[in-house]
């Protein structure tokens, strides 16, 4: 009677796969899950999915990147890098990096490709971390640590400086005025791991997103024309999302 082939070779053995099935099914899988990978790191900034290569003409065209409550529409020339909260996450920062002067749509060196940031700006959008805000500081935990009278430059800043023994000792504060704004800029006394000596600003643009810019100190004698430049492409790069 038979009720049917049994699980077993015909000898009672197990029965052995293909190699080539098993080759053939492990194939299927790696593309699936390639596809997947790839749908969900780059579906949400699809212009993300055309890199730059070496060799090849950089373009301006803007590239879409979903950011925090809003997107960046940003010229693919100026993207530095971009970094995101996992492998697979959304965009948590993105790194601009334009020469100064800066010319819109001007055709520019790749980022990797400059041997010096001394006539560069560097724009990191990040989520703002909640620190006290530039004007707290100053007046509530910078004083503790200023060493001196402040001292006017004549770039329309005052220069305040740190004591060697505090926390600040190797930076210097500068503040000056944009129309009844405070500004706030913090310099480096020694020169970074990028090369120059840099001065940085952060703004914030939201409750959730903030931009720091950060130049070469050599400058800082036209800090307002540099904030101007960093606001006005902020405007036009950051946009709210259709759901806000």
């Amino acid at each position: 009677m038979v009720f049917g082939r049994s699980r077993h070779g015909r000898y009672g053995g197990p029965r052995e796969r293909s190699p080539g099935l098993i080759a053939l099914f492990g194939l299927m899988m790696f593309f699936l899950l390639a596809g997947g990978i790839i749908a969900y790191y780059f579906i949400p900034n699809p212009d993300l999915l055309f890199a730059r290569r070496n060799g090849q003409p950089i373009s301006t065209e803007p590239v879409r990147i979903a950011f925090n409550e809003g997107e960046l529409l940003v010229p693919r020339n100026l993207i530095a890098r971009t970094k995101r909260r996992t492998p697979l996450g959304g965009v948590r920062q993105v790194d601009l990096q334009l020469p100064w002067p800066y010319v819109p749509r001007m055709p520019t060196k790749r980022p990797e490709e400059a041997t010096s940031l001394d006539d560069h700006i560097l724009m990191t959008f990040e989520p703002d971390d909640g620190s006290a805000a530039a004007l707290q500081r100053f007046e509530k935990i910078y004083p503790h640590y200023f060493e001196g009278e402040p001292t006017q430059t004549q770039y329309k800043l005052t220069r305040y400086s740190f004591a060697a023994q505090s926390p600040y000792a190797d930076l210097e504060l500068f503040v000056g005025r944009l129309n009844t704004r405070p500004a706030f800029i913090r310099c480096d006394l020694k020169a970074s791991s990028l090369g120059p000596i840099l001065c940085e600003r952060t703004i914030k643009i939201t409750a959730k997103t903030t931009v720091r810019y950060r130049f070469s100190r050599s400058h800082l004698p036209q800090w307002k024309l540099i904030d101007a430049t960093v606001t006005r492409l902020v405007r036009d790069m950051f946009h709210f999302s259709d759901q806000q």
